[in-house]
Parts: C-alpha cells; sequence; structure tokens
C-alpha cells in the first residue's frame, strides 16, 4: 500500500537520536510505501519505522512508538505534512473499526461463545480479519518486515536500485501500490507481507539474467494466500483477537513468523492463474517457466519490456551501495 498518493519516495534531511541522551545525527529522511526509512549520507540505513506507528512528540520531533526513546528531528514542510496526514488517516481509520467491533461485541456476545465451541478457531479468526483496514495491514507488513531485517540485515537502499524497483512494481501492478524491498538473504523465494509488501531475496536478483524471470517469480508470490489469512493461521485465534479488539501486535508475536518466512521453502503457484496474470501484464512466461520446470507453453508475440537495461543493472546492483 502506498501510504499517500503523491509522497511516494519523498525525502528530506533530519536529526536523528538513537536515545534519549545521545547526541543527534544528520541523516536523510525517506517516506516509503507504509515505511519511514532513515539512512545515514552513504545511504546506509539506521532505522526503519512503520508510518502507522509513528507518533508525533512536539512540533517537527516524532518517535517510532509512544513509549521509544529513538526519536527524529524534522523541518521540512512537506515530510511533516505527509506525515501528519498518515496520522490524520489512522486516527479516521480506527474510529470506523471501533464502532464495527461493539456492534460485533454486543451483537454476537452469544454467537461468539458459540463459535468457540462449534467453530475452527482459525475459521473464526480468518473471519474477524476479512474487514481488516488497509492501514492495518501496512502497520503488521512494517513490522514484520523488521522482524526480519533484525535477523539477516537492513534492506538493500542503493538509490537507483530503489527507484527501479519502484518502476517494476508500477510496472507489474500499474496503480496498485505494490513496494518490493530486496533483501540480502538467501531465502528460496519472494516473500508477500501484508499491506502490498513484496520481499525480493538479493541471490535471485544475482543470478537472474531476465527481469521477465525476476517477474515471475514475484507475481507467482502474489497468487498465494492472503497474508493476513496466513499470518494469524499460525498465531491463533487470540493474536486475531488482539487485533481487531486492541488494535495492536506485539512485535514478539512477530517474530516466529519473520523467521519462517525466511526459511520457508517455494510453493508451485496455479499456473493457469499465473499465465493469466503475466499475459495481462504482457510478460514473457517462458524465462519463468524454463527456471522452475514448466511448460513454457507456445512462445508469445513481441511484448514490452519489463525493465530498461538501465534499470535492470540498476535492480541487480541495489545491495551494491550508493
Amino acid at each position: 500500500m502506498t501510504a499517500l498518493t503523491g509522497y511516494d519516495r519523498l525525502e528530506c534531511l533530519g536529526t536523528w537520536h538513537p536515545d534519549a541522551m545521545g547526541p543527534g545525527t544528520e541523516v536523510v529522511v525517506t517516506f516509503g510505501n507504509a515505511t519511514l526509512v532513515i539512512a545515514d549520507g552513504a545511504g546506509r540505513p539506521l532505522a526503519h519505522w512503520s508510518l502507522a506507528a509513528v507518533t508525533q512528540r512536539a512540533p517537527g520531533t516524532y518517535a517510532p512508538a509512544t513509549d521509544a526513546e529513538e526519536t527524529l528531528d524534522i523541518a521540512d514542510r512537506e515530510m511533516a505534512a505527509a506525515i501528519a496526514r498518515v496520522q490524520a488517516a489512522i486516527t479516521a481509520a480506527r474510529v470506523r473499526p471501533g464502532r464495527v467491533r461493539r456492534r460485533i461485541l454486543l451483537g454476537l456476545g452469544g454467537a461468539l461463545v458459540a463459535a468457540l465451541i462449534w467453530w475452527l478457531p482459525g475459521a473464526l479468526a480468518r473471519q474477524m480479519l476479512l474487514d481488516l483496514p488497509d492501514v492495518r495491514r501496512a502497520e503488521l507488513g512494517a513490522v514484520l518486515l523488521g522482524q526480519m531485517q533484525r535477523q539477516t540485515s537492513a534492506t538493500c537502499r542503493a538509490p537507483v536500485g530503489v527507484m527501479a524497483a519502484g518502476r517494476l512494481a508500477e510496472r507489474l501492478w500499474p496503480g496498485a501500490g505494490w513496494q518490493i524491498v530486496v533483501l540480502p538473504h538467501d531465502m528460496q523465494a519472494p516473500v508477500v507481507l501484508p499491506g502490498r509488501i513484496l520481499v525480493l531475496p538479493a541471490g535471485l536478483l544475482e543470478t537472474a539474467t531476465d527481469p521477465a524471470l525476476v517477474a515471475g517469480h514475484l507475481m507467482a508470490a502474489t497468487l498465494g494466500d492472503d497474508p493476513v489469512d496466513r499470518l494469524f493461521a499460525q498465531t491463533g485465534l487470540m493474536a486475531a483477537l488482539r487485533i481487531v479488539t486492541q488494535g495492536n501486535l506485539p512485535d514478539g508475536d512477530l517474530a516466529p513468523q519473520a523467521m519462517a518466512l525466511l526459511n520457508g521453502t517455494a510453493t508451485t503457484p496455479d499456473v493457469a492463474a499465473l499465465q493469466a496474470a503475466m499475459a495481462r501484464a504482457q510478460v514473457a512466461f517462458a524465462p519463468y517457466a524454463v527456471a522452475v520446470g514448466l511448460d513454457p507453453g507456445p512462445a508469445p508475440g513481441l511484448l514490452p519490456a519489463v525493465l530498461d537495461d538501465g534499470d535492470w543493472i540498476a535492480l541487480q546492483g541495489i545491495c551494491a551501495g550508493p
């Protein structure tokens, strides 16, 4: 999900305080899809904040959570306005679900008891998560991404590579708000996080000879189960209840899921669905099919490039530094 239309990849300078007592450091602040990235002058990430969790301590001063010692000072008016709009959107999104939750609790109190007895807990959790707001999905995705980075290292952030990843996402899903991030970890395949965040393993980029192959892997990943549904099938009913009734989930509850995503095995997608999706995006199916041992089918006609040569080279070098 793009946090706010018109602010994608907005950047400014700021002063980052890693703790209450430490000196401030001049940093580059990037307003991305669902996250606020704080990097040093060389482009190396220092912190990765969920936009949905950012709080304002004072005019121009922000923190990643209400109880965090870490703070960020921003004087740029456009960045401050963007963050303020995110906070307003979160407030609006959380007011409506509050009324829905009250109606559910009041109208279905007895049914909930019956459901706990007669329904499978997983089915109940999925039902409760059907109306989870996009802003909450983005928050879950950002927290999961942060947990994955704790197990590996920060996402690759070479600026030209980040821009190329954004163009690839727009090429495959125009206007849909997908975000592609590259993680320097030996995952078997890309994984989808809540909030339309696609985590692409750097190893796939390093070995791929055709951007259509990378596109095939990314599109195959999006055809799996809903990432929120998959997440709470693992965490269980009580985690789903906390999200619906309290609006949060402790980071520690997501650490095992982050590790499972990093170590998961690649799955074979619905081939017909993938072929149809790639055909709609005008991306050749053959490079992906040959790589994973599927029938590539008849050769298509002339298709537009997935990425131009400059963007493809930039994307492959996204982990090489600024």
